[in-house]
């Protein structure tokens, strides 16, 4: 990370286990196209900086995503296990009403991170949900993230939404850093840091309410 990194702390804060929405932004701030999101079903990261190290995230479908409310439940699997963090890189990643995105975990797993890299913003306003075990989940995506009125949360762990393009995993002052859109440097440890490289980092907008379970807390750090 060079000193042109702006970096935020990760320091997960009971904010009474919801995404305030306090922090909204307007949408076009975060780039948000709905006509190139919101038909688009979840969508692995197949391109070249990708295919060799989270080339087996793998996406199952139920229904016709090429028809209107055809798609309506997208169960991930494979991925890259580094101890006890798992981690998945899509293309696109969004949720229209009614729809299920469920990340299928082994017990041993503290941590699920999604990273989208495919330059679109994020638009979900469905399920997520993580199978298996009780890990966290990160949601991580630097063009931006926006979460509609009926986005849900079904979580035995807490969940972080963020566009940072760096996460630091371990102490301050010696993290091993994850650039969150080539994948280098996967890390087993804890995420203590976010960040941020653009002059203008996406924002994360929050027209919902988020909530986890008792206990576990939900935070979101964008531009």
């Amino acid at each position: 990370m060079g000193d042109s990194k702006r970096i935020v702390g990760l320091a997960l804060v009971p904010v009474g286990g919801l995404i305030a929405q306090a922090a909204q932004a307007e949408p076009a701030a975060i780039r948000f196209d709905p006509q190139a999101n919101v038909p688009s079903p979840i969508a692995p990261d197949f391109s070249e900086r990708g295919i060799t190290e989270l080339g087996n995230t793998q996406v199952s479908i139920e229904g016709n995503p090429s028809e209107l409310g055809g798609a309506n439940r997208f169960t991930i699997t494979g991925g890259t296990q580094v101890e006890q963090n798992l981690f998945h890189r899509f293309d696109r990643f969004n949720l229209d009403a009614g729809q299920i995105a469920t990340f299928l975990t082994n017990p041993n797993t503290r941590a699920v991170f999604g990273q989208v890299s495919g330059g679109n913003a994020s638009y979900l306003d469905g399920l997520l949900q993580v199978s298996g075990s009780s890990a966290d989940l990160f949601v991580i995506n630097p063009s931006g993230i926006l979460f509609g009125p009926n986005a849900r949360l079904d979580l035995g762990g807490a969940f972080t939404a963020t566009t940072a393009d760096w996460i630091g995993f371990g102490d301050a002052g010696q993290e091993q850093w994850l650039h969150t859109l080539t994948g280098q440097n996967y890390s087993g440890g804890q995420a203590s840091a976010f960040g941020f490289s653009a002059v203008a980092p996406g924002s994360i907008v929050n027209q919902g309410a988020l909530a986890v379970s008792q206990g576990q807390v939900a935070a979101a750090a964008g531009g």
